[in-house]
């Protein structure tokens, strides 16, 4: 398998840009151009079977990738082995000619089948509604109490408003809720809203309302392929069932706008039924999605500098608790823990 590497997307054959412009969101020329600043460039890797994208961040002596998306298969095909080779190449070729030192966690959203060689990687998993169904079909698929809820919510006169940046403040109000229950500090306004001005028609924001007051809020990313529920967010006793109504909305909305499928995005196999994100995975299974499973991984090339880069951002963000998700579930899979060839 002959691969190549090309910084720029307009020197890619016109073949592949079309291929990427009907690909999901995250190949969008919007996204792309979001990833892009003074430190970050979007590069891609190519072959006759698979393009992916890459993103590249230089900062200080740090020098580290991500993969925003999984690649996008040029045929109608799936050959693990050999996205296995492919992926084997990618990392080869950032650790020897790019010099980066680690490749982090692949996004929650993404839908990787295979990983790369000497990769620290636990399965994971997104519940996808196929759209294509008839609003019947579809809220027929619900779980009962999720039909329940809409109906209960609808009657106690929840409002579901959508839109872009004018909505930020009160979406801000019930983000802000949610991270002090957690006992974090999320983002700020300004990272909203650098996301829905370069996304521009590629984001939404969903808010519900009880007499004019936010009860939940979601932000998606979406393009004809998918939408993904990237973000989300309730006030402390919410109006009941009023996010089950907002999704119910975002999904009609989503539909009528000739999106193929929604994802839930992210849902953890084998979780704990004492954590919070038992409650979490079941809310999004009560929609009736299916579950495709795949693997979340990291690449950790050059420990030393992985180590200190943890170690500053801890400091930073005065927070011992800098572990990501693969951290945080490696010891259930102590086979994948064992064996990264």
């Amino acid at each position: 398998m002959r691969i190549r590497y090309e910084k720029s997307f307009d020197k890619l054959p016109s073949n592949l840009q079309e291929k990427i412009n009907h690909s999901n969101v995250f190949y969008s020329e919007n996204y792309r151009k979001y990833l892009q600043n003074k430190s970050s460039e979007v590069a891609f890797f190519y072959s006759d079977l698979y393009i992916m994208m890459v993103q590249i961040t230089h900062k200080y002596i740090f020098k580290y990738a991500n993969f925003p998306t999984e690649y996008i298969r040029l045929e109608n095909k799936i050959n693990i082995t050999s996205e296995n080779e492919f992926l084997n190449y990618c990392i080869d070729y950032l650790k020897n000619i790019q010099n980066v030192q680690w490749v982090n966690v692949t996004p929650a959203s993404s839908f990787f089948l295979a990983y790369p060689k000497f990769s620290l990687r636990i399965p994971f998993g997104n519940y996808v509604i196929n759209l294509t169904q008839s609003e019947e079909e579809i809220f027929g698929d619900f779980h009962t109490k999720h039909r329940n809820s809409v109906r209960k919510a609808e009657k106690s006169a929840v409002v579901i408003k959508y839109g872009h940046e004018k909505l930020l403040n009160d979406y801000m109000i019930i983000d802000n809720d949610t991270w002090r229950r957690s006992g974090a500090k999320g983002s700020h306004i300004s990272y909203y809203r650098n996301i829905m001005k370069t996304l521009g028609e590629n984001a939404v924001v969903f808010i519900a309302y009880k007499d004019d007051i936010p009860q939940g809020g979601a932000i998606f990313y979406y393009n004809k392929e998918m939408s993904y529920y990237m973000f989300g967010a309730s006030k402390n006793q919410p109006e009941s069932g009023s996010m089950n109504l907002l999704h119910w909305e975002a999904i009609k909305y989503m539909k009528s706008n000739g999106v193929k499928r929604y994802s839930f995005v992210g849902c953890r196999i084998n979780e704990d039924e004492d954590s919070k994100y038992h409650d979490i995975q079941r809310f999004k299974k009560r929609f009736g999605g299916d579950l495709v499973t795949g693997y979340l991984f990291k690449v950790i090339l050059k420990e030393n500098y992985f180590k200190l880069f943890k170690f500053l951002v801890t400091l930073k963000n005065r927070s011992f608790n800098n572990v990501d998700v693969i951290d945080q579930e490696l010891h259930k899979w102590p086979e994948l823990e064992m064996n990264r060839e």
